[in-house]
Parts: C-alpha cells; structure tokens; sequence
C-alpha cells in the first residue's frame, strides 16, 4: 500500500518536473502537448489541475524565456475557460491566483482575474485589479468600464459617474456609458442632465427599452406629458407578444390619468398573461379611479393571489 503510494507520487513529481523542465526550454515546448494529451482527451481535467498547480507554485519565472510566457500564460488560461464552462470556478480561481502572483504585470491576466472576481461578487479584489490596469494604460476603456460598473453596482455613484464620463469622452457613441450616466443623474434628482443623457442614447438605438422607459418618467416628473406619450406609443411597437410592456404604458397611462386607455393596456398584458399580478393590480387602481370599486376589488383580490 505504501509502495504504491510512493509510486504514484513519484509519478506525479516526475510529470510536475517534465512540465517545468519544458517550460525552461523554448525548443521543448511541443513536447507540452504530448504529455498532456491523454489526460484531456480522458477527460482527466482534475487530476491535469492538481499537476499544474504544483508546477506553477514551483515555477520560477526568471527561468523562463521571453517569448514562452506568453505561451504558459495562455496554457493556464485554457483551463480557466474550461473550468469555466463547466461550472467549476473554484478552480478558475486557484488558477488566477497562482497565475497572477507568478505575473501580476501580465495585461491578459489582469483582465481575466478581474472578469471572473466580478462574477464571484469579489468586489475590492476587483477594484483593485482593474485600478492597476488604468494606473498601467490610463487610455483602457475596458479597465474603466468594468471599474465604473462594479462602482455602480456598490452604490459609489460618485465614482462611477467620473469614469462612465471617461468613456463617453474616449467613445460618444457609448450608450451603456450615457444610460449609466443618466440613471445615477436620475437617482440624484437631476432629471434635466438625466433626460439629455437618455435623449443622446435615444439618438443612438430608438428601440433600447430601457431608455425609452427612462425618457417618460423623466417627461412626466418635468411635466412633459405630451412628449412622454410620443415615447409611450414607441414602447408598444418594440413588441405587441410582450405583456411587460404592456404593464408598463398601463400604468403610465395611469400616473397621466387616462385610466381608459390603462385598462386597454392592462387588459392586453391579461390576455397574453394572465398571471402577471401587476397587470391585475395596475387594472384595479384605474377601475377605482374611475368609480368602478367592485370591479376594483376583484382585480386587487386576483393580483393579491398571485402573489401568494
């Protein structure tokens, strides 16, 4: 029992030492494949994992030449991705890990290590990561992005808005970067400077819901009703199948008053769904308004149901 534990970690060190010995030499590089080969194609990813982990812990990275770190770089980010797809991102993180204390100046390392914290919610770490991105290519729109979006995410709107504005300068064509802008100005209370941010990405895509639904609360919070009903009318023609939209001109149509046409809208999102509890409810607080109190109620006791 002994012997064959001391064989098969024999084995494993060889195997970790044939991987750094190829690493260390530029004309062994091929050999690379050749010994990985049957652990990939028998699906052995795990056991291939536990051997290069413990050949980059032992790696030193001053043995390695220029042009192969490149290639060890990319051969552990392979199995990023792979570990990635198939759900297991404890061990895309151990792998980051390593690889970004082996070459915490690598560019590509940086991005990757900063995309997969962010998924896991590991917000500082983040932060930290993409900073040094902008500290080492001030001009990375990616890095600001991605920072100006985890900022977002946390509610330090103030940050967040500083760099949103910096992609917008370096692209003014950016309307993730305008409807960032114009939701932390509506969040503030400056609907004036939130409205100009959505009507410049309204210039860019007419039919981004988000920023149509945007453009008439801002109208109808600065009284511009007849101008909100014109972006009304163009949330109903992005899609006549989708009950949501129809919930939302209804109860638009409701905080305008016109609780006629409320009830068409919410009558329609019923007709194509009629368990959305918010059309049940929208519906019954415009049949209230308009007197109709026992039709009223039976609209609120069926939203009330769905809910339960």
């Amino acid at each position: 029992m002994i012997k064959d534990q001391d064989n098969n970690e024999n084995e494993f060190n060889n195997v970790v030492d044939e991987i750094l010995n190829i690493f260390y030499n530029i004309n062994k590089i091929v050999d690379l494949y050749k010994l990985t080969y049957e652990y990939i194609r028998n699906s052995k990813y795990c056991e291939l994992h536990t051997i290069n982990i413990e050949v980059i812990k032992r790696l030193d990275t001053k043995k390695i030449p220029d042009l192969l770190k490149y290639i060890i770089i990319n051969y552990y980010l392979y199995f990023v991705s792979l570990f990635m797809n198939l759900g297991l991102l404890d061990k895309c993180l151990e792998i980051l890990t390593y690889l970004y204390n082996k070459f915490p100046e690598d560019i590509t390392v940086l991005y990757v290590s900063g995309y997969l914290l962010k998924k896991l919610g590991q917000y500082e770490r983040v932060i930290e990561i993409f900073n040094k991105i902008i500290e080492k290519f001030p001009k990375s729109y990616l890095a600001k992005f991605e920072l100006a979006e985890i900022y977002y995410n946390i509610g330090n709107y103030d940050n967040a808005y500083k760099l949103f504005k910096e992609c917008i300068e370096f692209n003014d064509n950016d309307i993730e970067s305008l409807k960032y802008c114009g939701s932390i100005c509506f969040r503030k209370g400056k609907y004036r400077d939130a409205l100009e941010y959505f009507k410049r990405a309204y210039e860019i895509n007419s039919k981004d819901s988000t920023v149509l639904y945007y453009l008439v609360d801002i109208l109808m919070i600065l009284g511009k009703i007849k101008e909100a009903k014109r972006y009304i009318k163009e949330i109903l023609k992005l899609s006549s199948e989708d009950p949501k939209l129809y919930v939302i001109s209804g109860t638009i149509y409701n905080k305008l008053g016109e609780y006629k046409k409320a009830i068409i809208c919410f009558d329609k999102a019923i007709e194509l769904f009629p368990f959305l509890s918010e059309a049940w409810y929208g519906k019954g607080i415009a049949l209230e308004k308009l007197g109709r109190v026992e039709e009223a109620i039976e609209c609120f006791n069926r939203a009330t149901s769905l809910l339960e």
